[in-house]
């Protein structure tokens, strides 16, 4: 897969990694450690332990990050959110209302850095658990 994607865009750069276990939160942005399912890495720059990207190359890079989350009251009404950040800086973020299970999910193109790091947090404001579902993804790509 790797030399498609150096040949074809040359790339050289990107992974994507699904959630592989449960992860518990409360109302503070906490980092999600739950992308631990590598599907490809071409370049040996996502850290599956951490669930952290840190491209080797500077440029363009498509990202997107999702989330699935059951609070511990199905109940109660909540704000959910999704952050990616980049160095500890947020740079993509949504959020909603809602009540029940939630699916987040952000995406954009980030000008990034070699060495950045870029990582996904999310924050509730009702504690429960980030579901281990291969929908639950985290993924970049460079796009230039």
């Amino acid at each position: 897969m790797g030399s498609y994607y150096n040949k074809t865009c040359g790339c050289n750069s990107g992974f994507a990694a699904i959630a592989n276990e449960a992860q518990r939160i409360t109302n503070i942005p906490t980092k999600v450690t739950i992308y631990g399912q590598e599907e490809f890495d071409i370049n040996n720059e996502y850290n599956p332990a951490t669930s952290t990207f840190i491209p080797q190359q500077s440029g363009l890079y498509s990202t997107a990050a999702s989330l699935i989350f059951t609070p511990d009251n199905p109940n109660t009404p909540y704000i959910a959110g999704i952050i990616v950040r980049v160095n500890g800086v947020n740079k993509l973020y949504d959020q909603g209302n809602t009540t029940g299970l939630s699916t987040l999910d952000v995406s954009g193109i980030l000008q990034l850095q070699a060495g950045d790091r870029v990582e996904v947090f999310a924050a509730m404001t009702t504690p429960g658990v980030l579901c281990p579902i291969s929908t639950s993804r985290f993924q970049s790509v460079r796009i230039g």
